[in-house]
């Protein structure tokens, strides 16, 4: 009857259950470190450890992941559609005659789609047990070494759901010394079977659809996600436990055992892990062996291209009529967007859940031509960094004033018009109008008027 045992994964309001002595080991992660968001959850608290390193081109950013016994997790930066993943599985640990070794881990790379804001769940396998490296059985003269964790990413919670990338890990080594290495390699496509001196007794490697057979009765088989425990011996001088299988997208299975007084020779090493490919990731290669020594912890890295913001208005050689133009383009959704023209900045906003966005410039442009280049960054992870755009030069063109208008000419003053009065003995002419009048023919009737009155002119 197999026994089980509880321990505590990335659901905080719930507990799983697996074989006892399956390798699960508590440990979580809880911090930022370099833009990488770690949230409390895969197992118990633990340390994160995350460290930057050199992207190949054409990749812009890289970060690598180390052990920390617990899951941790990575927060994919706006605007990135793929990352680029590079995963090796943990090495099997060596059994207390170093003299047998535990295998490599297996290798897995690809190209995972993924989305901006998106977190990933990143999970590095140790020789101590986390990622479902099997335990060691145990014996008087020596116990079996602990099967290596695997490596993997998924989307989501760790182990609610089928992994995105996996690489196996290896094997543990036998108790007593034999074949070198007496673990089995993880994948891979399948894990290696584990060895023993006599060529009997090694745990399975782990396949696409099934654990790795168990070495012994005393041993178990390989599960989903976790290697078999290798067989005890018992208390004898001369007993040696097997080793554990690697844990993998199906553990290996874990390795015979040698009871005190059994022909020499007999106790052998766990099975490797199997690695896996998830149907959306591109490019994906599992390399048997090709992930972490023995007794040495696994490593993921991840690579992906940020891309650059870019300005859309004005455009390159435009001419622009105000000194404080509107400007917009587009970047990561959620991004903090920052221009400059010249070297100093003139606006910063918000790229808005499109990806668009604009601001307005601030203080005025002086008359002449300016260079505007925006960058961005992800409030959420900023010390992962993006390109800067490309450069745009615009020219604020000197604004001529319109000539005033003439002024109208002056209106012509209306004529005067005489006014006759008769005062009974004398007819008077007055202001301009009489003068006028002498000069006309209304000036000989005046005369006429005059003579007819009896008075000479």
């Amino acid at each position: 009857m197999t026994s089980t045992r509880t321990w505590t994964l990335s659901d905080p309001g719930g507990q799983r259950t697996g074989p006892a002595g399956s390798g699960w080991r508590a440990g979580a992660a809880l911090g930022i470190i370099a833009g990488v968001t770690m949230i409390a959850g895969g197992l118990s608290p633990a340390s994160a450890a995350t460290s930057a390193c050199t992207p190949t081109a054409p990749a812009t950013n890289c970060v690598e992941y180390t052990s920390t016994g617990g899951d941790q997790t990575f927060r994919v930066p706006a605007g990135v559609t793929s990352i680029s993943a590079t995963l090796a599985g943990a090495g099997g640990a060596d059994g207390t005659d170093a003299t047998s070794n535990g295998g490599p881990g297996g290798g897995a790379t690809g190209v995972i789609p993924v989305t901006g804001g998106q977190t990933l769940t990143v999970m590095v396998g140790d020789d101590s047990g986390y990622g479902g490296g099997g335990a060691g059985g145990t014996g008087g003269r020596g116990t079996g070494g602990t099967g290596g964790g695997m490596s993997a990413i998924w989307s989501g919670a760790a182990l609610t759901s089928p992994p995105l990338l996996v690489a196996g890990g290896g094997g543990g080594a036998d108790g007593s010394g034999g074949p070198v290495p007496a673990g089995g390699a993880g994948g891979g496509t399948d894990g290696a079977n584990g060895t023993s001196g006599n060529g009997t007794g090694g745990g399975g490697g782990g396949t696409q659809t099934s654990g790795g057979a168990a070495g012994s009765p005393a041993a178990t088989a390989g599960t989903q996600f976790v290697g078999g425990n290798g067989g005890n011996a018992g208390a004898g001088t001369a007993a040696d436990g097997g080793g554990g299988g690697g844990g993998g997208f199906f553990g290996g299975g874990g390795g015979q055992e040698q009871p005190d007084g059994a022909p020499a020779n007999m106790d052998a090493g766990g099975g490797g892990g199997s690695g896996f490919i998830g149907a959306t990731v591109t490019g994906g290669v599992l390399t048997l062996g090709g992930g972490s020594p023995a007794k040495t912890a696994g490593i993921v890295t991840l690579e992906w291209t940020a891309p650059a913001p870019v300005i859309t208005s004005p455009v390159n050689g435009a001419t622009l009529t105000s000194g404080t133009p509107t400007l917009s383009g587009t970047a990561g959704a959620g991004n903090t967007v920052t221009v400059t023209a010249d070297g100093a900045t003139v606006c910063t906003t918000t790229a808005l859940a499109d990806g668009t966005w604009s601001c307005t410039v601030s203080p005025a442009l002086s008359i002449g031509s300016h260079t505007f280049v925006a960058a961005q960054a992800d409030p959420a992870a900023p010390d992962f960094g993006y390109p800067d755009s490309a450069p745009v030069t615009a020219t604020l063109a000197a604004v001529v004033p319109p000539a005033p208008s003439p002024e109208p000419p002056a209106p012509t003053p209306a004529a005067p018009t005489a006014v006759l009065a008769n005062t009974g003995s004398t007819l008077e002419a007055t202001g301009l109008a009489a003068a006028a009048a002498l000069s006309t023919g209304l000036g000989a009737a005046l005369l006429l008027l005059l003579r007819r009155r009896g008075r000479s002119v």
